[in-house]
């Protein structure tokens, strides 16, 4: 691959923060003058892309994003009157609603800018109704850079929660001309609806999963499977996605007499409208726009250049929203297209010939060809998935090529039935076929995902390492036998780049003790992680639904301040989860029907070593339930009942953290965090932040707010 005759294929591959823009500008300023005084540089292409590429990024960093950033800083831990539109539907989740507004005006001011934000009430206002309320506004992010980039990298700069209802009530302004986005999501919403009322299961969901992308229909035990199976890129609307729609577009239009340009042209402005409909996620844009270009192509009679056209999609997405390389969904986008398009060829070239002529032959090429896309496009992908996913899927080619064929078909009938829904049995029938595609896929991941050793965990530092290693001997390899000075330094280039995320990643998570507090309605939970070990400490709760708050973690082992049957909430956990270790001040039958006896052990003061440098005490009579845990020196008080805070023991009030359901006035602690709702300033609320981590390393501690 000559880089110096593909231009584009290094645009968009740089990422700066308010701290490089400047420098990223000044860079490129340099390298376009050397280009335009120094005969080399002149007659090599490459340099003057780069260059752009350097100034491109600075310039839409600074006029698209920095000031929005500064500007919703200064608003931080302030109440203000917003006037915004609503974005989108709500997500409600752990028994609050969240909406994506853009504000127009903050205070009186003029400030558009995407916003966060959590209700613990339902705002009966559609997608583009305008709204104006009071709302509590917090620096989104604020307790870690990597939660702040996740929502950069969305385009959200500002978190807010409403917290008075009553004071100043919500005026809700209906808007009688929806923009188009609003007819684009009514059009997704029918047809997910439609579909949903064919087949309202976990059929229709992963129907809707790979049409649209919203997998909020899947059950969180077949979105286990697909993530162990390795085919979630399956239900990330990309290209497989979008080829599948034009190329069958394109050929009713052949059989209809359409000429190729008038077909492209159509293809156009249909890909367009699919980007629309599936609300311009990264990966379906960098799809989108590739399609475009070679439509184009086609338009101009000119052949588009896949690295080209893939390096223009990235500068485009990147320049539109620069912080956008913070998403892992763009990160793996690009990455395994890249290695499609780059390594596939070459493969090809030597494989090919050596199955050229016959039936049997073609039949074996076509399924070699299948698995080629297959690896290139996890071999180019694998370092992100194991840096920033934590685990790799050991089945994932196999299981890619078992379904991909059916999830297209699956796709084509979800398509045709919410079509045809109008007209009854002609639905009902391509209905039938889509619940046949959508249970074999359901079987097949089902299936991956339980054989021995489906997946394989590489959060820890060993396998940092190791990509560290790969990457080094993939540039060493194109040093040595590459005589090509593009390719060298494009080389070096890349493995800089994945050494120092490599590295960065280590630092910011290798060796930490992690307290997650829950956002459960009538308790305190809080799991307790290191090393993919988890330990759950829980008081009563009476709500069922509480296992949903634990994000498909399960604890090896359970501390509950509970008295069986009082807790339904607590026996839906233990009974799911099937804990290794429960510690409880009472056992009846209740719980020894979801756990057998010999796993449960009663204690009201119990000593209890957690993990490497963790221990926990759990400490209860008919007055207090507490477990007072040190972490790595990092001591937490977790107070799980209190009848009156004197009852509690003094050697218990005094440490780094307190969690409890009420704040403790004279207390001895440096932070204190409440589960449910709080209106006193200074606290860090569940109930208007979601779940909140407190992450521990050698006898430091940061807490980190999920903010829904």
């Amino acid at each position: 691959m000559k880089l110096r005759y593909r231009p584009m294929a290094i645009m968009g591959c740089t990422y700066f923060d308010d701290r490089f823009s400047f420098a990223a500008i000044g860079a490129g300023i340099i390298i376009l003058l050397l280009t335009v005084f120094i005969r080399k540089f002149r007659e090599r292409v490459t340099p003057f892309f780069i260059a752009a590429a350097l100034i491109f990024s600075g310039v839409s960093f600074e006029v698209l994003s920095d000031y929005k950033i500064s500007y919703a800083d200064s608003l931080t831990d302030k109440e203000c009157i917003v006037e915004a539109t609503v974005l989108d539907e709500p997500e409600f989740n752990r028994s609050r609603y969240y909406y994506t507004l853009k504000t127009e005006s903050v205070d009186g001011e003029n400030f558009s800018v995407k916003l966060w934000l959590s209700a613990s009430q339902y705002i009966n206002a559609e997608p583009y109704d305008k709204i104006k309320l009071k709302v509590n506004i917090y620096e989104i992010g604020s307790f870690s850079s990597d939660i702040k980039l996740y929502y950069h990298s969305k385009g959200i700069f500002l978190g807010g929660y409403v917290s008075n209802y009553d004071d100043y009530p919500i005026e809700i302004t209906k808007t009688e001309n929806k923009p188009l986005a609003y007819h684009l999501l009514k059009f997704r919403k029918t047809v997910e609806s439609r579909i949903l009322d064919k087949l309202p299961n976990d059929y229709g969901g992963v129907t809707i999963g790979m049409l649209t992308g919203n997998k909020s229909f899947i059950s969180n035990e077949i979105i286990n499977n697909i993530r162990a199976a390795g085919v979630a890129p399956v239900f990330a609307v990309s290209g497989m996605h979008l080829s599948v729609w034009v190329m069958g577009l394109f050929a009713i239009l052949e059989l209809f007499g359409v000429k190729k340009r008038l077909n492209s042209a159509i293809g156009i402005a249909f890909t367009l409208f699919f980007m629309g409909v599936t609300g311009f996620s990264p990966s379906v844009c960098r799809a989108g726009i590739m399609l475009l270009v070679i439509l184009a192509g086609n338009l101009f009679r000119r052949k588009a250049d896949p690295v080209n056209s893939l390096g223009f999609a990235a500068l485009i997405l990147g320049i539109v929203n620069p912080m956008i390389v913070a998403d892992i969904g763009f990160l793996l986008s690009f990455s395994s297209t890249f290695g499609i398009v780059a390594l596939n060829p070459w493969l090809k070239k030597r494989i090919e010939p050596l199955l050229n002529g016959g039936f049997i032959k073609a039949v074996i090429k076509v399924a070699v060809e299948s698995v080629f896309v297959s690896a290139c496009a996890t071999v180019a992908s694998l370092g992100f998935i194991i840096v920033f996913i934590g685990y790799v899927s050991v089945y994932s080619i196999l299981s890619n090529l078992s379904i991909t064929y059916v999830a297209s078909l699956c796709m084509l009938c979800g398509g045709l039935t919410a079509l045809f829904y109008p007209l009854g049995t002609a639905g009902d029938f391509f209905a039938v076929g889509t619940g046949c595609f959508a249970k074999y896929i359901v079987k097949v991941v089902g299936d991956v995902a339980h054989w021995p050793i489906a997946t394989i965990d590489t959060s820890n530092v060993y396998w940092t390492y190791g990509v560290i290693a790969f990457y080094a001997i993939v540039a060493c390899a194109f040093l040595v036998f590459k005589n090509k000075t593009a390719f060298r330094a494009s080389c070096i280039g890349c493995a800089l780049t994945i050494m120092i995320c490599c590295l960065l990643y280590h630092f910011n998570y290798a060796g930490y003790t992690y307290f997650k507090v829950l956002n459960v309605d009538d308790s305190i939970a809080v799991m307790i992680s290191q090393d993919g070990k988890n330990a759950l400490v829980c008081s009563q709760s009476k709500n069922k639904y509480i296992s949903s708050t634990l994000d498909d973690v399960s604890p090896d082992m359970m501390i509950a301040d509970v008295k069986g049957g009082s807790s339904p909430g607590i026996l839906s956990v233990i009974k799911e989860s099937n804990p290794k270790k429960l510690v409880v001040p009472k056992i009846d039958s209740s719980l020894t029907s979801v756990l057998p006896n010999d796993k449960i052990t009663k204690s009201t003061n119990a000593q209890v070593n957690l993990f490497k440098d963790t221990s926990l005490e759990f400490v209860t009579d008919s007055h207090f339930s507490v477990a007072y845990c040190t972490a790595q020196d990092v001591t937490i008080c977790i107070l799980l009942r209190a009848d009156d805070i004197e009852n509690v023991p003094e050697e218990f009030l005094v440490g780094d953290v307190f969690i409890g359901t009420k704040p403790y006035d004279e207390s001895e602690f440096d932070n204190v965090i409440i589960s449910g709702e709080s209106d006193e300033n200074g606290l860090v609320s569940t109930g208007e932040f979601g779940n909140i981590d407190i992450k521990i390393k050698d006898n430091n501690y940061k807490i980190i707010v999920e903010e829904g």
